[in-house]
Parts: C-alpha cells; structure tokens; sequence
C-alpha cells in the first residue's frame, strides 16, 4: 500500500474527506492511491503533518 492509501485507513476517511483535509480533487487522491501520479513534495508533507502517530493513537 501506498502513503496516501496508508493515512487515509490510518484516519478512516473517504478519498473525498482526504482531498478536502488536502486541499486537492478525488480524482487526484485516487491517482496517488493507485499509483498513476507520484505524490509531490508539497502533498508528501502535508501528508506527514495529518498522519496519526503512535502517540495520538493511544489517546483516541
């Protein structure tokens, strides 16, 4: 599985939801998840900045 893919379960959300917490199109989330585009530096962190770490999992 891919980062994208990856946070999104992690966070239990739809593409949809994923692109608006991003700023981007469903269309273009669902390009990222299968590969058809690679992810651009800018996604790339603001993916790291939503993504749940170890320490948030355990208080929710």
């Amino acid at each position: 599985m891919n980062q994208m893919r990856e946070t999104r379960k992690a966070l239990g959300i739809t593409q949809a939801e994923m692109a608006a917490k991003l700023g981007l199109h469903q269309a273009t989330i669902s390009r990222f998840e299968s590969g058809v585009m690679a992810i651009d530096e800018r996604t790339r962190l603001a993916l790291r900045a939503i993504t749940p770490t170890p320490q948030q999992a355990d208080v929710a």
